[in-house]
């Protein structure tokens, strides 16, 4: 298991983005922060299309491999209509760069973050073979001037001794020991969860 909590800002906030993400980076406290010091976030502008950034590369899967992430995500606003998203995503790529995206892996259907509350997502997805590097995607989505999210406290594992995970907001590249303990296996379930702040 890996974990990233955004608080090494001396590291990658994000390994790479697509579409229209204007700015992302490191937010410090009393600005959102989910926990600890530091969060990250990203931008949209101008607002068109699903841009995503990714925020994890798991490297020497194989089909089959079944990867389990949950982040915690804060949108801007308060009207339900109109407030600002967060969804987790995956993708297959060639390489551990954003250029070299193969195919998409999909993810969860609902979103994290509206109403200025702070969400967590939970996704699992099983590898299908198409390459053996896996990208964890954070996609925004925005309505008008509300283009902004932060995200927190990044936890994900693979069922794959062999496997590798780099996270984004930390400076260390773990081995991976198989699959957390206390992360459930959610068979690509969605699970929110809320806490105000």
């Amino acid at each position: 298991m890996a974990f990233s909590g955004w608080e090494d800002t001396s590291a990658d906030a994000v390994f790479g983005t697509s579409g229209n993400v204007s700015d992302f980076g490191y937010t410090s406290a009393p600005d959102p922060v989910y926990d600890g010091n530091h969060s990250m976030f990203m931008t949209e502008d101008p607002v068109s299309g699903t841009p995503n950034a990714v925020v994890a590369w798991v490297g020497g899967i194989e089909a089959g491999d079944e990867i389990t992430a949950t982040m915690w995500f804060r949108g801007m606003d308060s009207v339900e209509d109109s407030t600002a998203k967060a969804r987790l995503w995956g993708g297959y790529y060639d390489a551990t760069d954003t250029s070299e995206h193969n195919s998409s892996a999909g993810g969860p259907s609902g979103f994290a973050g509206k109403n200025e509350t702070w969400e967590s997502m939970t996704h699992t997805w099983t590898a299908d073979g198409t390459t053996s590097i896996f990208g964890l995607e954070v996609r925004i989505y925005s309505y008008g001037d509300n283009n902004m999210i932060w995200g927190d406290n990044l936890e994900i594992s693979v069922n794959n001794d062999n496997a590798t995970i780099e996270v984004a907001g930390s400076s260390s590249t773990p081995v991976v020991p198989g699959p957390a303990v206390g992360i459930a296996m959610l068979g690509g379930l969605a699970v929110v969860s809320r806490r105000r702040r």
